[in-house]
């Protein structure tokens, strides 16, 4: 079970995404997401058949900052083929 998210949900100021998420399709797992219940697999099969990448991606953004906070890294790797 992940933590409670009221310290991720206090940091977002309202913004476009979570009144577009609030309002669509997936506000229940909205729901789900800030108060840090699990998922079910009805829930993943909805997010995964789903077409609105905005609230997919705020749902996501809003996990992701719960475990790791607002620092992103990105490792950039260079594979040279020699032949």
């Amino acid at each position: 079970m992940l933590p409670p998210s009221a310290e991720v949900e206090e940091s977002f100021s309202p913004s476009v995404a979570r009144r577009c998420v609030e309002k669509s399709e997936l506000a229940d797992i909205y729901e789900k997401v800030v108060a840090g219940d699990r998922l079910s697999r009805e829930d993943g099969l909805r997010l995964f058949q789903s077409n609105d990448l905005l609230a997919i991606g705020f749902l996501a953004n809003l996990v992701r900052e719960r475990f790791h906070g607002e620092k992103t890294y990105w490792v950039y790797n260079q594979h040279i083929n020699y032949s």
